[in-house]
């Protein structure tokens, strides 16, 4: 059986290899190399890891060795070493640090990065010239195994260190047990936690005398922070850390950097969800023109999808669509399907508020059928959800009701709490349009209650309204009134000042009716 067939518990069995004399090993490999040599480097705990690397650099101290550290989400390993190797070239590159985002639950058929591994394996001799040394987790190695298995087959060698008997309880090794971070479906409670030992740990990094402060590592800690105060909906907190990260960044790497890049689109994400819609475009236009400098392909589409949702908040359908296609071209020119199969939806969603259904019937559909050849369940659910609005919209109610079911099935199977709060919504104003009340009302109020412990508060005030409306077709007026008011207070806990005037409105004539009354 050979390596790649075996699963990742088969791979790592049998009497533990000794680590100095795997470094020596691959000490000798790196001397005799030329040109691009693929060598996987494979230890689970992060301190043991950096001891080698830094043990193998001391050995090989005549040699020019490049690090490249990858804090943060990079859909391209190739593109970022056309980017960043030195010249002259050195004699071998240290890659390291994406175990930081692609966490052991990932599918690997959904992580961009890994499948274009595959895709750009024949490019890497010609653009990367030197050999490259992976320095990656057990699971890790796995995941590139299954999603790349072209890529992982032309590896010249394979080093695996076991994990050392100590861990050392400084900041790194808590910052390390605390990797990867899956943050979207932790309740409430649980995200408090996370913002708190973060915050703990990022306080403590700051507090180091500056010859040990380790900029790269502040930068990881307020990275994810920052992802956790965004998943928690705490968009005002998250924003001067999103500020301070761009900084940090900008004086670590430069102000023409991928990694400058992607904090700039960071920051103007959040902009955006705040309704500081100029920011926004500014800090996003500033990250794309970053990005074509650089000839970051990948970046430059990702970005311009970023763009068209600020143009789509605003309901500026036309300039939406305009940065949709130019990304939509880009993913297509670029292979990425999973890139192709979420700007597709995304284009779907413009055509579903400009009712032009046809139209978002068919960029779903396109999306669909992606996300299931890719096996990309999560986005198959939310595409599968969003077919059932515009049939939902078209009163075809047992197409609608079946897209939701799927959607809600898959939500379940992933325990998404947060789509599946999402499509009992959306299930439950079919059958409130059905005038199935009993059933309506159930879906409601289950989704009131995952929104609720997520403190999901847009998706909660959407939820009170829709209960509202149930209890308006029913004809109770004062259950109805009281919804609308506790659909107020939710919104009012958020930044869509448009919903909560709605909601004002509507509520002033009914209570000045219920007065004449």
């Amino acid at each position: 059986m050979s390596l790649l067939a075996k699963s990742s518990t088969d791979l790592f069995n049998g009497p533990p290899p000794d680590n100095d004399a795997q470094r020596t090993t691959l000490a000798l490999e790196l001397r005799t190399a030329s040109g691009f040599t693929l060598i996987f480097a494979v230890c689970s705990q992060w301190e043991e890891a950096k001891r080698q690397r830094e043990a193998l650099i001391h050995d090989l101290s005549d040699l020019r060795i490049q690090q490249i550290h990858i804090p943060v989400e990079t859909p391209h390993l190739l593109d970022l070493l056309r980017h960043t190797l030195q010249h002259p070239l050195p004699d071998a590159v240290f890659v390291y640090g994406i175990e930081n985002w692609i966490p052991d639950t990932a599918n690997p058929r959904s992580v961009p990065f890994l499948l274009n591994l595959n895709a750009s394996r024949n490019n890497f001799i010609l653009d990367c010239p030197v050999p490259v040394v992976l320095w990656v987790p057990e699971y890790l190695y796995g995941l590139i195994a299954r999603a790349a298995p072209d890529f992982a087959s032309v590896r010249s060698g394979f080093y695996l260190f076991t994990a050392s008997e100590t861990d050392p309880m400084d900041f790194l090794s808590t910052l390390e047990a605390m990797e990867p971070l899956e943050t979207q479906n932790l309740t409430a409670a649980e995200k408090q936690e996370r913002i708190a030992t973060l915050s703990a740990l990022l306080e403590r990094i700051r507090a180091l005398p500056s010859e040990r402060r380790d900029e790269e590592a502040e930068i990881r800690v307020m990275g994810q922070l920052a992802a956790t105060y965004h998943a928690a909906g705490l968009y005002q907190e998250e924003l001067p850390l999103r500020e301070q990260t761009l900084a940090l960044v900008e004086k670590v790497f430069g102000p023409k950097h991928p990694y400058t890049a992607g904090s700039l689109n960071n920051l103007g994400v959040v902009y955006g969800i705040l309704g500081q819609w100029k920011e926004a475009i500014a800090s996003l236009n500033t990250s794309l023109t970053i990005q074509r400098e650089l000839g970051d392909l990948n970046g430059e589409g990702r970005t311009l999808n970023n763009i068209g949702n600020i143009y789509e908040k605003q309901e500026h359908w036309e300039e939406a669509l305009d940065c949709y296609r130019q990304s939509l071209e880009i993913k297509r020119a670029l292979q990425d399907q999973i890139g192709e199969g979420n700007t597709l939806n995304n284009i779907g969603i413009v055509y579903k508020n400009l009712r032009r259904w046809e139209e978002a019937l068919n960029c779903y559909q396109q999306s669909l059928e992606i996300r299931r050849a890719l096996q990309d369940r999560i986005g198959e659910g939310q595409t599968l959800n969003n077919l059932g609005i515009v049939y939902r919209n078209q009163r075809r109610w047992d197409e609608a009701l079946d897209c939701f079911r799927q959607s809600l099935g898959i939500y379940r199977a992933f325990q998404d709490r947060m789509g599946e709060g999402q499509t009992l919504n959306n299930l439950g104003i079919v059958y409130r349009n059905q005038g199935r009340w009993d059933e309506a009302l159930d879906c409601f109020r289950q989704s009131l209650e995952i929104r609720r412990a997520f403190q999901d508060r847009i998706g909660e005030g959407n939820t009170l309204q829709n209960i509202a409306v149930l209890n308006q077709a029913q004809g109770d007026e004062v259950a109805t009134l009281d919804y609308m008011r506790q659909a107020l207070r939710a919104f009012e806990q958020t930044q869509d000042e448009r919903q909560k005037r709605y909601l004002q409105e509507w509520i002033a004539k009914a209570e000045a009716l219920s007065a004449e009354g």
